[in-house]
């Protein structure tokens, strides 16, 4: 189903169908973003906006709405969420993702604070440079990238988008139960230096 996850009426529809066909849900993974590659200090207002509707309020209405869903789930419910390095670095042209996607990881733990009573896991999922379509708008992309290579600590092999899959495929696991309100980083090492 399409939905805008910045919008309430449109999460509420989407959980209004996940509710018909399924009756519960286990997995929510919150994935959106948007921000755009520019200066803080040019950022307008509605810019500002959209990136907290999308990237933040986001993680809060799929909350708000699916909470019923979720704890239907017969085998605990999993939440994750995507982040980036950008909440806790400063990084170029990268501020108002960079700010949002640390609010995010603030919602992580206190979600998992609010629900992890009610059989509800809630964690983050931190990704390093993944050569992506929106990674193809950063400026200076093949420099950021050898930079990033340069750094990462696990020889000849470069960061996928299947590793942080594997990452949000173990979060949504059993194996993962004893794992709450957490930011895992999936980023070949690259930020263990400077």
């Amino acid at each position: 189903m399409k939905a805008d996850v910045g919008e309430p009426d449109d999460v509420a529809a989407m959980m209004d169908f996940v509710k018909e066909t399924f009756g519960a849900l286990d997995i929510l993974v919150s994935n959106a973003a948007t921000g755009g590659f520019r200066p803080l200090l040019t950022t307008t207002p509605r810019q500002f906006e959209a990136a907290m509707s999308t990237n933040v309020g986001a993680l809060i209405f799929l909350m708000q709405t699916a909470l019923p869903l979720l704890e239907r789930s017969r085998t605990g419910a999993k939440v994750i969420a995507l982040s980036s390095p950008g909440s806790r670095l400063a990084l170029p042209m990268y501020g108002l993702l960079g700010a949002t996607k640390a609010a995010l990881e603030s919602l992580v733990r206190h979600f998992a604070l609010e629900v992890g009573q009610r059989g509800i896991n809630v964690n983050a999922v931190q990704a390093g440079l993944v050569d992506t379509d929106s990674m193809r708008q950063i400026p200076n992309r093949e420099q950021v990238l050898a930079r990033w290579q340069a750094q990462s600590l696990v020889a000849g092999r470069r960061l996928e988008d299947r590793h942080v899959a594997d990452a949000v495929i173990y979060l949504a696991s059993p194996l993962s139960d004893m794992i709450q309100g957490q930011v895992l980083v999936v980023d070949a090492g690259a930020l263990v230096h400077v």
